[in-house]
């Protein structure tokens, strides 16, 4: 089976917000549990609030980890609401460029491909409990242009996931239930998830 590492945050992770902290929606109502379910072996490599990296320390811990995986077929990247959301100053070319720092810094790895890899820009956030304010909301919608920007620059494939109709929760950050096999449809249809599933 053809394999995925999923970098994220909590909409990764699959974080149920009417729960408890920490609880997660059931495997197959998860995204990445719905890519299994497809025939992907998925690497599951999401948190809740995580931003994009940028302390040379964390990313050196996740490098570690990640050079004794056996090479994946697609190395995912969603990133970037948490960098928005957590800091109100925060524009979204501030974020595009620490994305572009921890792009440069996958050569690294010794079995990164580019033309394995897939940046995918997070849905815009909607108003809701956490979100009540239309600047960060515009904020987040402007996240997709410098993510496609970057991926030319890197040379890797790019998605944008806010032409997937992802449904959110009452927060306005996180995905329903109906959002996360919305996000699960729109990703098998990116080219670079289709070959590798027809290839796997």
């Amino acid at each position: 089976m053809p394999s995925i590492l999923c970098f994220g945050d909590s909409n990764t992770y699959g974080y149920y917000p009417n729960g408890m902290s920490g609880d997660r929606y059931p495997a197959d109502v998860r995204w990445t549990g719905i890519l299994e379910s497809k025939g992907f072996t998925v690497i599951d490599e999401g948190m809740c609030g995580r931003s994009v990296p940028v302390d040379p320390r964390l990313v050196e811990s996740f490098f570690e980890r990640w050079e004794k995986l056996d090479p994946p077929d697609i190395f995912m990247i969603m990133l970037g609401g948490n960098d928005l959301l957590h800091d109100e100053s925060v524009t979204p070319e501030e974020v595009g460029n620490r994305m572009d720092g921890f792009l440069s810094e996958l050569p690294r790895l010794s079995w990164y491909d580019p033309s394995h890899t897939l940046l995918v820009a997070p849905v815009p956030m909607v108003e809701g409990a956490w979100v009540f304010d239309d600047e960060l909301i515009e904020k987040s919608r402007r996240l997709g242009k410098n993510y496609e920007r970057l991926a030319a620059k890197h040379g890797i494939a790019f998605a944008d996931a806010a032409a997937w109709g992802v449904k959110k929760v009452f927060d306005g950050v996180h995905f329903s239930e109906e959002g996360h096999g919305a996000f699960a449809k729109g990703l098998l249809d990116v080219p670079l998830v289709k070959i590798a599933l027809a290839e796997g």
